[in-house]
């Protein structure tokens, strides 16, 4: 597996340079997942990156009354759980993952450290950048559909899903 290439091409990474990577790529060990296989739970530290090398990852959390609510599906080069590694109090108090992630389909999955990709992307500056961009990027986007779902009428809404 090219790690590189794949760090490189994962939205969170996009707008590093391949140079600043290389750290990263010495941290990163690729695990394979059958289909069913639990990467992490709901509430657990989150102590480890995802990014989806192949396969898909299904991000689900429990809502009230047991009943299980899709966050994301994660496919090829793109991370699952996430923003929750780069929250740290600094006091041992881990962040905790907000979703289970399980392999959808067989999935191959690049596995990090959260603390050392924390470290290692708030010492870079050019790693540092590339994570607000993204984040700056996906808030965008939520802030955008949340508004189209707030603001939108039901039937706007709905004659807008079946064009798309």
């Amino acid at each position: 597996m090219d790690i590189p290439a794949l760090l490189r091409l994962t939205p969170l990474f996009a707008q590093a340079p391949a140079a600043a990577l290389t750290p990263l790529v010495a941290l990163a060990y690729v695990q394979d997942a059958a289909a069913g296989t639990v990467l992490a739970r709901q509430g657990d530290a989150a102590d480890c990156l995802f990014v989806v090398a192949s396969g898909t990852v299904h991000a689900s959390s429990l809502a009230a009354g047991g009943r299980e609510l899709t966050l994301f599906v994660a496919g090829a080069r793109q991370v699952a759980g996430g923003s929750e590694v780069f929250l740290d109090s600094g006091r041992g108090n881990a962040a905790r993952h907000a979703a289970t992630l399980t392999a959808l389909t067989p999935a191959r999955v690049l596995s990090l450290p959260a603390s050392q990709v924390r470290q290692t992307v708030f010492a870079s500056p050019d790693l540092s950048r590339a994570l607000v961009t993204h984040l700056a990027r996906r808030e965008a986007e939520l802030t955008a559909r949340m508004q189209r779902l707030v603001l939108t009428e039901l039937g706007a809404r709905l004659a807008a899903y079946l064009l798309q």
